[in-house]
């Protein structure tokens, strides 16, 4: 005697309203994993922006300090402010090299 035999007797059962529980289950299960798929690609973008502002950055710092060189007649820190240019033009050409090496050069442009 098999699952249906038992099923087909039990008083009040009816089929279409278990396929009909099932399926609204199936919708539920869809929606939150659609749900979850939208936080985790909204992290990603998130991720990505990140990124992008720890390349351009260094940049913005890298002018600054030049600017604060090309003002200043303290050969001292205009030594240092150098310095500090270089050093910030070369982690940003660190960070956009270690982005394009990851396969994400497209979105520089």
């Amino acid at each position: 005697m098999g699952m249906d035999s038992i099923q087909d007797k039990t008083p009040g059962h009816d089929r279409r309203r278990h396929r009909a529980i099932g399926a609204r289950g199936d919708r539920v299960t869809f929606f939150r994993a659609e749900a979850e798929r939208d936080r985790w690609l909204e992290q990603w973008e998130i991720k990505i922006a990140e990124f992008l502002r720890c390349i351009r950055s260094p940049g913005q710092y890298a002018v600054t300090w030049k600017v604060l060189a090309s003002t200043n007649k303290s050969l001292g820190f205009r030594q240092y402010a150098l310095e500090k240019a270089n050093m910030y033009m070369m982690l940003g050409a660190r960070a956009k090299q270690e982005f394009e090496t990851l396969g994400y050069g497209n979105v520089l442009n």
